[in-house]
């Protein structure tokens, strides 16, 4: 049922095939068992940072069909690529993206394969691609969302057509994929500046400062927790994200009974005990 494998190198003995197979298959078997769980997407890395006004995007390793390709060429200036790969204006979405190349390099007895970077419009993206992040294609210059704004601006911020949208960008995490970490980041800043948080709260910021994410059915769960939303199994990305945007407002939102004959003030705000993620 479970093995154990040792290569012994006595001196002088000849490395055979099986030796350097077994070399091979050892970390790419604890690679997969390790992310067996997990759905197609960004396992770590790709993260969006800006310098001096552009845009780059960092080293990272992506599942894709069951496989994994690494970043090993450094980061990569997307505001560079953008321009130098910018779409005719035709008043459309289009998408930097993931894509499987027919190319392959043979070096050695080793066989690269890519995933080659390309920007395509979102209407006609091959059901195989991977979507780094989308925008108008009227736009001169690519730039990201601010993540330091309030619960009222989120949704605008994040859907805008004059920003680098990140709602289709999939994050590999257990049981499928969720939102991109630059999006919690957002979500951790506009929880950080509330005061009184709710255990949900409380939770759901905890969780994005260890991991720097949630996934999506533990993100549902904090939206449902004051009973006003209840997701179908069919709810879109779109959708909880707009039902995100809402919560957000509505924690920030105090409610204040106040009582003349005590002078009792009584604040309520959302919560769900022992939220577990």
């Amino acid at each position: 049922m479970l093995t154990r494998k040792k290569i012994r190198f006595a001196p002088r003995t000849i490395l055979t095939h099986k030796m350097l197979e077994t070399l091979y298959d050892l970390p790419q078997e604890i690679l997969r068992l390790q992310y067996l769980t997990f759905g197609d997407g960004i396992i770590s890395g790709l993260e969006l940072k800006e310098v001096d006004r552009e845009i780059f995007l960092t080293e990272g390793i992506v599942k894709y069909k069951g496989e994994f390709y690494f970043s090993s060429a450094g980061e990569v200036n997307l505001t560079k690529f953008f321009k130098e790969n910018k779409p005719p204006m035709r008043g459309a979405i289009s998408c930097f993206t993931l894509c499987p190349s027919h190319n392959f390099k043979t070096d050695g007895g080793v066989k690269t394969e890519f995933l080659e970077l390309k920007i395509l419009l979102k209407k006609n993206l091959p059901p195989d691609a991977l979507c780094l992040g989308s925008f108008y294609d009227e736009l001169s210059d690519i730039e990201l969302p601010d993540k330091n704004i309030s619960a009222e601006k989120f949704l605008e911020e994040f859907k805008t057509f004059n920003r680098l949208q990140l709602l289709d960008v999939p994050y590999s995490c257990r049981g499928g994929s969720t939102f991109h970490p630059y999006i919690f980041c957002a979500v951790k800043n506009i929880l950080k500046r509330k005061e009184n948080k709710s255990p949900t709260e409380l939770t759901l910021l905890l969780q994005i400062y260890q991991t720097g994410f949630v996934t999506i059915e533990a993100l549902k769960t904090c939206i449902e927790s004051d009973g006003t939303k209840k997701f179908t199994p069919s709810a879109t990305r779109e959708e909880i994200f707009e039902s995100l945007t809402k919560w957000l407002k509505l924690i920030h939102t105090k409610i204040t009974f106040s009582k003349n004959e005590n002078g009792i003030k009584k604040t309520s705000s959302s919560g769900l005990p022992n939220l577990k993620i």
